[in-house]
This record gives C-alpha cells, sequence and structure tokens, in this order.
C-alpha cells in the first residue's frame, strides 16, 4: 500500500524551498547593488582626478599670480607663495612701522636707526613755483618723522587741501630726539613720538589758543580717510582703557596701507591688532586684506625665538615687508600683487 505523506509536511517543504529561493535573490541582488556602487564610486573618482589634473595643467600654464579672492575678514587659502627661510635678529623687535611703545603698558623704544625726513626738504610735495601745495602751519623749522611716513602725512594734508580749501590746521610734534622728550611728561624711551611715526594735528580755537579737531567739522574728512595713506588715529577715545591714553585722539599714526585699512574697517586700535594678529595668524593661517590701494595683502605673526635670532618664512617670489611688534615678535606682510623673480 502506498503512503502519502501528510499535506502538511509537504507544504512545510515547499515553504523551505521558496525561503532557500528568495535568500538566494536576496544575495545576488546585495552582490550586484554593491557592485554598482563600486562602480560609481571608482568612476566618480576618476572623474574628480581628471578635473583636478586638467586644472593644475591649465593653471601651470598661467604666468599671473594665483591671487585667490581678496576679503578684509578672510583668511589665506593657497595664495601660489614659495617660502624660503631667513632669520632676523631679535634687536630688530623694537623697528618697523608697527611697534608698540607705551610708559602704560611698559613697552620702551630703544631709538634704533631710522631714516628721517625733514618737512623743510623741498622734495616734499612742492609745485614748480616753490609753493607747497597746501597751506598748514608747521610750528617747529625742523619738523622730521620717518621717511615713509612723512611723505604718507604730506600727501593727506595736501588732499585736506584740495578739498576743503582749509589752511587752519596745524602739524605739531612728529619726531622727537632724546633731549626733545626728556622734557615732557613721559619719559624719555615710551613715547610714540621717538619712533618717528607719529604727528599730531591741532588748530586754534576762537580764543587762539592750540586745541584738538573737535572745533572744525572739516576735521572729520581727516579720521574718514587717513586709513587711504596708512595712517590712523593712534588713541582714539573709545580706545583709552586698552591703549592707556585719553584726551589724544588727535594724535595720528602711520602704520602702513594693509594695517590701517584693516584697523579702520574692524574699529581696532595699534593694541588689538597686534594682538589678533599675534593670537589668530601666528600658524598656517595668515590674514588677508585688500588695501585701500587696491592691493592684495598677507599678513602673518612670527613669535621671536629664544637667543638672538629668530628664523622667519617669508616669500621667495612676493614683495614682502618685516616690522617687529616691541613686544614678542615680527609681523610679515605680503605683497601679491607685488611678484619677484
Amino acid at each position: 500500500m502506498n503512503h502519502r505523506p501528510p499535506s502538511h509536511s509537504f507544504n512545510t517543504v515547499k515553504h523551505s524551498h521558496r525561503e532557500e529561493r528568495n535568500q538566494r535573490l536576496k544575495k545576488q541582488r546585495m552582490v550586484a547593488l554593491s557592485i554598482c556602487v563600486v562602480i560609481v564610486l571608482t568612476l566618480l573618482t576618476l572623474a574628480i582626478f581628471l578635473f583636478c589634473l586638467i586644472a593644475d595643467t591649465v593653471n601651470g600654464g598661467n604666468d599671473t599670480p594665483n591671487i585667490p579672492p581678496q576679503n578684509n575678514n578672510g583668511q589665506s587659502g593657497e595664495t601660489g607663495i614659495t617660502y624660503v627661510s631667513i632669520t632676523k635678529e631679535n634687536a630688530a623687535l623694537g623697528q618697523g612701522e608697527l611697534i608698540l611703545v607705551s610708559e602704560k603698558l611698559n613697552h620702551a623704544y630703544q631709538y634704533p636707526k631710522i631714516t628721517l625726513k625733514s618737512f623743510a626738504d623741498p622734495d616734499i610735495h612742492v609745485n614748480q613755483n616753490g609753493v607747497r601745495p597746501y597751506q598748514c602751519t608747521i610750528l617747529k623749522s625742523n619738523e622730521q618723522m620717518e621717511s615713509t611716513a612723512a611723505y604718507a602725512a604730506d600727501a593727506m594734508l595736501t588732499d585736506f587741501y584740495k578739498v576743503f580749501n582749509d589752511s587752519s590746521l596745524i602739524f605739531i610734534d612728529a619726531y622727537r630726539t632724546k633731549e626733545e622728550q626728556s622734557g615732557k611728561l613721559t619719559p624719555v624711551g615710551y613715547s610714540e613720538h621717538e619712533t618717528g611715526y607719529v604727528f599730531t594735528l591741532q588748530s586754534y580755537d576762537a580764543n587762539g589758543k592750540r586745541t584738538g579737531l573737535s572745533s572744525n567739522p572739516n576735521y572729520l574728512w581727516i579720521y574718514e580717510n587717513c586709513a587711504k595713506y596708512g595712517i590712523v588715529c593712534r588713541y582714539p577715545a573709545d580706545k583709552s582703557v586698552t591703549t592707556g591714553i585719553d584726551g589724544y585722539d588727535h594724535c595720528f599714526r602711520y602704520v602702513g596701507i594693509p594695517h590701517a585699512t584693516y584697523m579702520y574697517q574692524n574699529n581696532l586700535c595699534l593694541e588689538e591688532y597686534v594682538a589678533l594678529l599675534q593670537s589668530n595668524y601666528s600658524g598656517a593661517t595668515h590674514l588677508q586684506v585688500t588695501g585701500s590701494d587696491g592691493n592684495a595683502y598677507e599678513i602673518y605673526y612670527v613669535a621671536r625665538s629664544a637667543g638672538d635670532l629668530t628664523t622667519l618664512s617669508v616669500p621667495g617670489n612676493y614683495a614682502y615687508t618685516i616690522s617687529g611688534d616691541n613686544v614678542g615678535g615680527f609681523i610679515v606682510t605680503v605683497n601679491l600683487n607685488a611678484p619677484v623673480a
């Protein structure tokens, strides 16, 4: 007699075969999907590689400097700078247009050698008939400034007179010798005037007394435009807690166009600006600034080393300047619009 298996056993076997087949199909689909993902990723990687290779080739044939878009709050990316190493004597820490000098902050100045320019020299903005193109009272016949700063101050005074035809300004107290400083309240070695980068502008009030620049609305132009000449208000009224100096907002300081531009646009005094560079831009990240002259600059800070020398990385293919801060390091300023061979 033939015995047929119970129907429920047959159904169980049939179900088991179906499950196995479904599992095999599922695995096959997963394998196929994985292969597709690998193929897509491989093709995407190859496409990116070819794109970079083509872009590299195109840039390699471009003779213009690789300068990224600039803004006044940007940080450096790839700028095409080739760096070389140089050494700087730490004695130069007190030299340059960005040095800090202050009795209140205990930042002394050592009177390093600077090139002075007298405002009596005939090559400072004297026109063909021997008369200056502006009128301004210069109290000292031998008034002097560091040469670059002198030309910048003179250019600003010239443009002020062209705009307003105003001859009421008094140019006073630029560079002071040790002998001249010894008669002042601030001790020798602690005055900005000893650097050659500072000058004071005043005017006469109705009683003929010398005063600051609050008496004439024309003078607002100086505060709003001095950065275009690389000049800043050295002791702004709202920064007295930081600078330690109050009531001296008619004192101006040459720092250079890129630095003055950034300080003016970001409402920074010199102490705040140097501290910013020291804390945020002393590594691989550099500050990028578009100066009022239209040039792109890259700025960074190098802390001094122990001993007599500090090694700095500087551009080998762009013009640059180095200034000490008179505190703890050097500030390198690169002009990205001035490539050198």
